[in-house]
């Protein structure tokens, strides 16, 4: 018998061009590895973050293809580590991204 361990479906869409990306609900003021998987080929980003008081972490330099989607893991050390969400608890989240048509450079 396996475990299968729960995925945060976001059921939105994240704007594909964002610059950052901000989650939480996990240790606060912690240093985490970020991992983020574009499902389509199974590449994965790493991204380096620390929590803030309230236990969001933000990762930046982020890049997205429009209309893909993505499944966000952490960990500490090598173990994956809980994210919560409205007061469940998720092994990793799972989101699309969409083009809205304008890119973070060109706001005022």
């Amino acid at each position: 018998m396996s475990v299968c361990l729960p995925c945060y479906d976001a059921g939105s869409y994240v704007d594909a061009c964002l610059t950052e990306f901000t989650f939480g609900e996990v240790e606060a003021e912690t240093e985490f590895t970020v991992w983020l998987q574009y499902n389509a080929t199974q590449n994965i980003m790493q991204f380096t973050a620390t929590s803030d008081v309230d236990g969001n972490i933000t990762i930046e330099g982020m890049q997205l293809d429009p209309l893909q989607g993505y499944t966000l893991w952490i960990t500490i050390d090598g173990v994956r580590q809980d994210i919560t969400v409205d007061g469940d608890i998720y092994t990793c989240l799972s989101f699309s991204s969409v083009s809205i048509g304008q890119s973070p450079a060109a706001e005022l």
